[in-house]
């Protein structure tokens, strides 16, 4: 069961930050996200934890900023901004708890081998 859950919360994260790159017409960064899901089914390897963990964390700090930015445009304008960042801040939280699952996961499963 535990390993299902890091495998689907994995993958969506990786699929949310595929998304963002998608958006904005990288499609080598989104492809490069998705394609990391590869390293999940290899993640008894350190490096292929570490990478993976590297990725899920640099979507957070991507989402942070277009989140800064994205609000920061919409006061700047005058529109609201309140829907906006509840909904960003769920995306982050979202990943972030992605992210600590995977690690005490991987973790467990390093300290069994």
């Amino acid at each position: 069961m535990k390993r299902a859950l890091s495998a689907i919360l994995t993958f969506l994260s990786l699929l949310l930050v595929s998304a963002h790159f998608l958006r904005q017409g990288n499609l080598f960064l989104a492809g490069t996200f998705i394609i990391a899901y590869i390293l999940w089914f290899l993640r008894k390897t350190p490096a292929a934890r570490i990478t993976l963990q590297a990725l899920i964390s640099s979507g957070i700090i991507v989402y942070a900023y277009t989140t800064y930015k994205i609000v920061y445009w919409r006061i700047k304008e005058g529109a609201p901004y309140g829907k906006t960042l509840i909904i960003m801040c769920g995306v982050i939280g979202f990943i972030l708890i992605s992210l600590i699952y995977f690690t005490r996961e991987s973790s467990e499963n390093a300290k069994r081998n």
